[in-house]
């Protein structure tokens, strides 16, 4: 249910099409660039727009947005656009800084942090390619761990049809903005056999809904509880996926997972594992193979972050041999479970 790095493509998984997620082996880090050459958002607007009784709030957004969409590089022909800004302590200072969501449905998101210096804020770091943003809140843990979480939604058609909502987190550091933890909030595909070309019309349907609960008791943690089901269709129809009620369960399955903060890799993580066996194989995943990609030497302690038992895929692709992990170096691998002992 959950991966560190996501992109979507469509993949064949045996003979059926369905919607599934490229495990990137690169990071998604965000660097902070010059600020000399972005636009401020003054003081004034930012408070005008937070006065729920000023008649301004409508102009005082408007400016927010169109400076940021400027800070962003978004090429924008006057189309329907989603704004939110939200407020918070992103950088240990007694002043609130400021965090802007710009969407463009149906599927293009941006993320704007801005640093609060005098009567202004101070372009920060951006994010675009993401999808279109639908709630922001800021975390702290400490003094150090400042995070942003975000939702996104993306509903559409690419070969089969879904719709999905993606739950993040991004680590806030002087360094820039970088990705931490994603999974499924809500999920949803839909896909015939007959669009793998064979004679059979059958329709699958997975779905996944959790919960996710984000605790700092302890140590800063984050908590899914998931429902994933797999469902069939034998409507005939090869064009339009049935309705819901034309689905039968084929199998169902209740998940929690558990991933707390580990600062020196920054991800969040299940656990750490022993790796057992000499020079186990690593391999990488396209979304539908893992191809060996290296070695790791008996002894070696990684950091898992992810089961591939329980992600959603997994109902119809069997991926259960397999974690996720990362190394005390940082790059990210896969292994064979046979090839390590979780460690309590």
């Amino acid at each position: 249910m959950y991966a560190l790095k996501r992109q979507w493509i469509t993949v064949l998984v045996g003979s059926m099409l369905i919607i599934a997620f490229l495990y990137l082996q690169r990071e998604r880090i965000y660097p902070v660039l010059s600020t000399d050459v972005h636009a401020t958002i003054s003081e004034q607007d930012v408070n005008t727009y937070f006065h729920i009784s000023s008649t301004h709030r409508g102009e005082a957004l408007q400016k927010i947005a169109l400076t940021t969409m400027k800070n962003l590089n978004i090429d924008w022909n006057k189309e329907k656009i989603k704004t939110i800004v939200k407020k918070g302590r992103i950088f240990g200072n007694k002043a609130d800084d400021l965090i802007v969501a710009i969407s463009l449905p149906p599927d293009k998101g941006s993320l704007c942090i801005y640093r609060k210096n005098g009567k202004s804020y101070e372009y920060f770091q951006g994010i675009n390619n993401i999808l279109p943003i639908n709630a922001v809140e800021v975390i702290n843990f400490g003094d150090e761990d400042r995070f942003v979480y975000l939702e996104e939604e993306l509903d559409e058609k690419m070969g089969a049809f879904y719709k999905t909502t993606l739950a993040e987190m991004y680590q806030i550091s002087d360094k820039g903005v970088k990705l931490v933890f994603s999974a499924n909030k809500d999920y949803e595909a839909d896909w015939s056999e007959a669009f793998d070309s064979k004679n059979n019309s059958t329709w699958l349907k997975l779905t996944e809904n959790s919960d996710i609960k984000i605790t700092d008791k302890g140590n800063l943690r984050i908590i899914v509880t998931a429902q994933q089901k797999l469902l069939k269709s034998n409507a005939s129809d090869s064009v339009s996926a049935p309705q819901d009620e034309d689905y039968k369960l084929v199998k169902s399955r209740a998940l929690s997972e558990v991933f707390y903060w580990e600062p020196k890799i920054s991800a969040f993580i299940m656990g750490k594992a022993l790796v057992i066996n000499d020079n186990a194989i690593t391999y990488s995943y396209d979304g539908l193979n893992f191809n060996p990609s290296g070695k790791l030497a008996k002894g070696q302690v990684v950091n898992i972050v992810d089961d591939m038992e329980d992600n959603i895929e997994s109902l119809v692709n069997d991926n259960s041999n397999y974690v996720m992990a990362i190394t005390q170096e940082g790059k990210t691998v896969y292994l064979l479970k046979k090839d390590i002992n979780i460690l309590k």
